[in-house]
């Protein structure tokens, strides 16, 4: 079974005036530090040969971790500008943080010859992907293999979800639903319904 490290250690050999000033020499942005320490802990002070112990999170910026332990996914087709996979329920399309694992591109990171999905959309914990589903949602996803394929997919493609519900009870033979969803949350990834919001999502049966 996997360990899943959460922190690393470090000892810088000179003294630095505040925490914030030390993980700048990294390249770590501002916002980045402040996502994951304190302003009292970012402004102490670093004296040399000092060990830190700091989340994991706060280094590897929009990397994936290879940690996967979750159900083999099927590949259904593969091409040189993409990849479709199967996504089982129960599963995250992808982290929000380096620690977060068992999603569908730690699964990649683990596979052979996945890389190029990973080194597209380089900025972004997304990065191949071209729309998700949710959680608790199985079918097909794509994945660009190209920065090429990326953006000309999320530029002209048009797409429409379509979902599958087993449900229990009697259902009318013709019914018609209207939501009014809004979304909150980390890049919009909470959705939702609220009464005085727009009028975008429908079930019908």
């Amino acid at each position: 079974m996997h360990t899943k490290i959460k922190e690393v250690t470090l000892c810088p050999f000179d003294s630095w005036e505040k925490l914030s000033d030390y993980l700048s020499s990294f390249k770590i942005s501002k916002n980045q530090q402040k996502k994951y320490l304190s302003k009292k802990k970012l402004m102490m002070k670093v004296t040399a040969r000092e060990v830190l112990v700091l989340p994991v999170d706060l280094f590897n910026t929009f990397m994936v971790s290879p940690k996967y332990e979750g159900p083999a996914i099927l590949v259904v087709d593969e091409t040189d500008d993409y990849i479709a996979l199967s996504k089982p329920c129960k599963l995250h399309s992808l982290p929000l943080r380096y620690s977060d694992q068992n999603n569908l591109l730690a699964f990649l990171r683990n596979r052979e010859n996945s890389s190029e999905v990973l080194n597209v959309n380089k900025l972004s914990y997304e990065k191949g992907l071209l729309f998700r589903l949710d959680f608790e949602t199985s079918g097909l996803i794509l994945l660009a293999k190209t920065d090429q394929f990326f953006q000309a997919f999320r530029k002209e493609a048009k797409k429409r979800k379509f979902y599958l519900a087993v449900v229990q009870g009697e259902v009318q033979n013709d019914f018609s639903y209207a939501h009014h969803v809004y979304y909150t949350g980390e890049k919009g990834a909470i959705g939702r319904v609220k009464g005085d919001a727009n009028k975008n999502s429908h079930l019908e049966g």
